[in-house]
Parts: C-alpha cells; structure tokens; sequence
C-alpha cells in the first residue's frame, strides 16, 4: 500500500520545463541572481520519507533549458548554517556524507535508466548513471556546479549538457524527475525531496512527470515561477 501512494503522489505533481530557444546566461556561480532564473520552473514543499511530513527547513528547487543545456538550482533555508557539513571538494567525492542537494533524471520516463547528480555547499559534483536491471555503463558528462553559503541559507547552480544523456529529449517530451536534499546540519540526517519516497530517491516510481517545452510560463502545483522560489527560501 505505501508503494502504491508513492506511486500516485508522484503521478499527482507535475512540471514544465520552460525552454529557450537562445541560450541562457548563467554564470554558474551558486547565486541564481540572473534574470532567466525568474522564468524557470519552481518547486517547493519538500517532504520527508517515513513518516511523510513537510521538511523543516524548506528547500526550493529550480529547472530550465535552452537548447544544449539543463539548468538546475537550489535554495536550501538553514537555521543551522554554521553547522553545515561541506567536507568534500574534489569531483566524484563521496558527498552523501555532506550536506548535498541531488537531481534525478529519467529522459526518456520508461524507468530503465536514472541519471543522478549531487551537489555540495562547497560546489563539489559527483555524477552517475544507475540501471533498473543489470548494471550500468560509466557515465561521465562536462557538467558544472558552483554553490554560495549565505547567512541563512545556501545555493547552488547545475549546468548539464543534453548532449551527455544517452537520450536527448526534444522540446514538448515528457521526461521523469526528482530533486532530493540531504541535511546534515541538525541533528542526524534528514532527508527530502519534491516527489514523495519511501527512503529510497532511486525507485523510478517515485519520479514525477515533467515536460520540457518552449512556453514561457511554467505549469506547476507547487510553486509560481523561480522568482518566487528564491524570495520565498530567502
């Protein structure tokens, strides 16, 4: 009965993907103070696993694309920031033992493949590629992620080249996808994420539906625009 309400709940939320057809400018800095980032797609309202309840603190996540790339951001509240955990700072680090922020990506919604990436407050990125059968290949893609720490929250900023997946979706394609945080900075860890889990953020059920498009607005249950998303977390 839990995995089936899982499933549903992930089935309930969904997102656009707005797509510009000129490249975005993004510094890639952790700061999402460009203007794009007002028109992303935003989402709020994390929850926890086990028993399912709203996060404390928040975490707003945010999703753009132009034609090469996807943009991911993050605005994770802290009321414990001097206590945050950002030990690691090479790339393919173990940063699940930091508190991170971490995307999943499923491009083509069948649940074969996820595509997995994660962030810490120091920008450090780690990248991977997990299969629903028997094994999965290498994955390694030229993305980059950059994160800031402010006084009462911390960012970061993703940016994935399409040309990486395996599988480019192609504008108006619904793709599956999740956005997970672990916090480390209270006591023990927490973790949440937009689309309901069980504990588990790679169970292909539990990625909601979204679509990649070319509109301007976005279409959400969550939350307004990116804008609002930043204002909101801090």
């Amino acid at each position: 009965m839990a995995f089936a309400a899982t499933n549903a709940h992930a089935a309930a939320l969904s997102l656009s993907i707005p797509q510009s057809a000129k490249p975005l400018v993004v510094r890639v800095d952790g700061l999402l103070d460009e203007s794009a980032w007002r028109s992303a797609g935003a989402v709020t309202g994390f929850v926890t696993p086990q028993p399912s309840a709203p996060a404390d603190p928040q975490t707003s996540a945010l999703v753009m694309a132009d034609s090469n790339f996807l943009y991911v951001g993050f605005v994770c509240n802290e009321s414990h920031i001097d206590k945050l955990v950002h030990q690691l700072k090479e790339r393919q680090g173990n940063l699940w033992s930091d508190d991170c922020v971490e995307f999943f990506l499923d491009p083509t919604g069948s649940g074969a493949w996820i595509y997995h990436w994660i962030v810490n407050p120091n920008g450090a990125l780690w990248e991977g590629l997990h299969a629903t059968g028997s094994g999965a290949p290498q994955f390694k893609s030229e993305a980059v992620a950059a994160a800031h720490i402010g006084t009462d929250q911390w960012s970061c900023e993703l940016k994935i080249p399409l040309n990486s997946l395996m599988t480019t979706p192609q504008s108006g394609q619904l793709v599956k996808l999740n956005f997970g945080r672990e916090r480390k900075a209270g006591e023990g860890n927490q973790l949440s994420s937009w689309s309901p889990t069980e504990g588990s953020f790679l169970d292909p059920q539990t990625l909601a539906p979204a679509r990649l498009g070319s509109q301007n607005g976005v279409e959400i249950l969550s939350l307004g625009s990116g804008a609002d998303a930043y204002n909101q977390s801090g």
